[in-house]
Order: C-alpha cells, then sequence, then structure tokens
C-alpha cells in the first residue's frame, strides 16, 4: 500500500483547508489514517516476487489497452481539417522583466488566455516560449511528452497574478522549438545546458523550476547537478531518477515502462506514431487522461498537429533512445545523486497508468525538504486533469516558501 509520511500528510491536510502549518498530531494523524486508506485505481495482480505469473497481465494492461484504443488507426475515419489549432505568435524579439505582456494567444474561439508566444535563442537553439507576467522571479515550466508549452494553458495566469514571471518553454524537439538532428542532440546533458542557458537569458532574481513528466525529469537532475542557479523545485508526475531505477527493476513499474524499450527501434514508433495525421498521439490522451474534459479534443488535435510535424516525433523519441541507448542515464548514475536540499514539491496524480505511486516511497531519503501533495482522482496529466487544484497548491506552497511571490509585484 503506498504511504507517506506524517509530516507530508499533514502539509497536504493543511493546505487543502487554507489552514496554518502549526503542528496538530490530532489534525495529522486522522488526514494520515485517511490517505493510507486510499485503495489503488486499479488492480495490480499480485504475484509471488512482483513478478508476473503469465505473460498475460502484461499484454492486457498495456499494449493491448493501447491496441484496442487505436483499432482504427488505419481504418477508422480521422478529423482532415488542416488547422487543428490557432495562436496569434510574436516576432516582437525575446522577452525580458520589463515586457509588458498585452497581447493574447488563442487555441480556439471560445477559449483565450493572456499570454504570448516569444522566440528565445538559447544554447544554439531557437526556443518558442509562452510568456505570462513580468518582474524578476521566474517561474520556468517544462512539459512533458507529448505535450507542449500549451499543457501550461491554466497555471500561466494565475502564476503571473501572484507575481511572477512564467515562462513554458517548448523544450527542444518539440513544436516550435528548433529540432536538432541526431540522438546526442538530445542526452541529459543538452538538456540541462538548455535550461541554464534559459536561465541566463531570462536574468531573473529568483528562480524555480517545474517540470511535469520529461520536464520534470530534467528538473530533477538539473536540481541535483545546477542546485546554485535555482531556489525551489516543483515536480508533477515525474520520479526522482533512484526511485525510479529501484522501480523499473520490478513488475509494477516495468508492465507500465514498455513503451521506453519499444521507442528504442530505429524509425517504427515514428511510422506508427505519425500515421493518420498523429492519430495514436490522440489515443493516448483518450487513454490516460482522467475524463474527457480535463483535455478537450481541439487540445489534443494541438497536440497531434505538433507531432505530426517533419522530425518532431523522431526528435521527442530521441530523448528516449538518448537515456537508454545513448547511454545517458547510465552517465548521470555513474555521476551519483546528491540530496537535493532545495524546496521541492511534489504534486502526484495516483491514477497515473505510465509511473505507478511507488515512485514517491522513500523519495525523503533523497529530498531534505519535501512536500508531496497526492491527488487521488487525477492521473499523468494531473495538471490537466485537476488544474484549479493543482494551481491553488502550487500558489499556497510558493506563498508558504517564498513570502513575497503571493504579493504582485
Amino acid at each position: 500500500m503506498y504511504s507517506i509520511s506524517r509530516r507530508h500528510a499533514f502539509i497536504v491536510h493543511r493546505y487543502r483547508h487554507g489552514l496554518s502549518l502549526a503542528h496538530d498530531s490530532q489534525d495529522t494523524t486522522i488526514f494520515f489514517n485517511k490517505l493510507n486508506g486510499y485503495a489503488p485505481p486499479y488492480g495490480t495482480p499480485r504475484h509471488r516476487g512482483n513478478r508476473p505469473s503469465s505473460l498475460l497481465p502484461f499484454f492486457s494492461d498495456s499494449i493491448c489497452e493501447l491496441l484496442r484504443g487505436s483499432a482504427g488507426l488505419f481504418f477508422g475515419k480521422i478529423d482532415t481539417r488542416d488547422n487543428f489549432c490557432r495562436y496569434q505568435h510574436s516576432d516582437n524579439g525575446p522577452p525580458s522583466a520589463s515586457d509588458n505582456i498585452g497581447d493574447r494567444m488563442t487555441v480556439n474561439k471560445d477559449e483565450q488566455q493572456t499570454w504570448v508566444y516569444h522566440n528565445v535563442s538559447a544554447n544554439g537553439l531557437s526556443f518558442r516560449v509562452a510568456v505570462a507576467g513580468s518582474g524578476d522571479r521566474l517561474l520556468l515550466c517544462l512539459h512533458g511528452f507529448p505535450e507542449s508549452a500549451l499543457s501550461w494553458r491554466h497555471q500561466l495566469a494565475p502564476l503571473a497574478h501572484a507575481g511572477y514571471r512564467v515562462w513554458a518553454p517548448d523544450l527542444r524537439g518539440y513544436a516550435g522549438t528548433s529540432k536538432p538532428d541526431g540522438i546526442e542532440a538530445y542526452h541529459l546533458d543538452q538538456l540541462l545546458d538548455d535550461v541554464t542557458a534559459l536561465i541566463n537569458h531570462a536574468q531573473a532574481r529568483q528562480v524555480i523550476l517545474v517540470g511535469h513528466d520529461w520536464g520534470g525529469v530534467i528538473a530533477w537532475y538539473y536540481a541535483m547537478r545546477h542546485a546554485a542557479r535555482i531556489d525551489g523545485l516543483i515536480i508533477l508526475n515525474a520520479p526522482h531518477p533512484a526511485c525510479f531505477e529501484r522501480e523499473i527493476r520490478r513488475w509494477r513499474q516495468l508492465r507500465r515502462s514498455w513503451y521506453m524499450l519499444a521507442g528504442q527501434i530505429p524509425r517504427l514508433p515514428e511510422w506508427i506514431l505519425t500515421a493518420k495525421q498523429a492519430r495514436l498521439i490522440g489515443v493516448i490522451f483518450d487513454i490516460m487522461r482522467a475524463h474527457p474534459d480535463s483535455i478537450p479534443d481541439h487540445i489534443v488535435r494541438c497536440y497531434r498537429q505538433q507531432a505530426a510535424e517533419p522530425g518532431a516525433l523522431t526528435a521527442m523519441i530521441n530523448y528516449y533512445r538518448a537515456a537508454i541507448l545513448g547511454g545517458g542515464a547510465r552517465r548521470q548514475r555513474r555521476l551519483g545523486y546528491p540530496t537535493v536540499r532545495l524546496p521541492t514539491l511534489v504534486i502526484w496524480g495516483l491514477h497515473d497508468q505510465a509511473l505507478t505511486r511507488h515512485n514517491l516511497d522513500g523519495l525523503d531519503g533523497f529530498v531534505m525538504d519535501l512536500t508531496i501533495i497526492p491527488f487521488p482522482h487525477a492521473g499523468h496529466f494531473v495538471h490537466e486533469d485537476d488544474p484549479q487544484r493543482v494551481t491553488d497548491d502550487m500558489l499556497c506552497w510558493l506563498s508558504d516558501r517564498f513570502p513575497r511571490a503571493s504579493s504582485p509585484s
């Protein structure tokens, strides 16, 4: 059963109810018991030694579900509209602390958000960055696979209103950012250099690094390798590398990670995922979003369009190839995993079909100042499944750990 420390459970309870963080042992115990009472959202067959008794659970739980969802990939009807999403793009140069963000970015005619895209030159690439707010306190938000900066659409305006300058770049190889060729261009060292270059360009006094999925993996490594460059860390459904190494040796995580191995095959994953205007990308969201409204169809179409661009999926899959076949993860393991001493908030959707909640077990052994907030009814895309509560918890944690962040600049 998933468990969490009493201190973490207490903090979760206090944040949820808008109370102070003063210790109350009775309150802590009550919530701790409730939290530990959460049942897994879907059953994991418990075989002796945590090994499968046959290959059937593997296919039924993972591959068959994906294949069933994509049964119409080559034979079903597809959306033939050319323009999946529309946005206003600013070419007025890179943003700075003094920028007045007045332009609007539109993802469809009914939904408007106050942010703008800028092009930022960093680490030899051109990054498309969604920008909201101004000031010298930077929230740098890194997205995951198979999304883009658009995944932070719910958080950009509220975080900017709280007094932060918020940058959400398309990571290298994604959407509007440059797509360098070759697996070596997606090694973790290159990804960390991207973060350093963006921070240098922003010239902010305070930097909080935020990451989801692959963006969270990059953020974990950055906090270990370049801790002096950032002031805090927010992670959403991305495992600490040491915890993931432990879990990937166990069936409960291995059965969910088959796609990482499948991605090592040359060319075949790109061919499958780009067919029918990247229809299988849409299937991924159909399977993994908590409910249809959490990631609306017009947003999914936008992700599909971005993935279908020439070279995009090769770049996106090269993250996995560089980490495994390219030896990137092995090199990082040799460097070790020093304790993260930065204030760290981990937000985790417990219905994650790609990452078991056991990736949280023992996390406080690697992070000195840790707060964990579980979301029982959200999945892998937690900040889109439950955007209001995720944003509220981020703001509450920021105001507690960085008090000036709660006052608009």
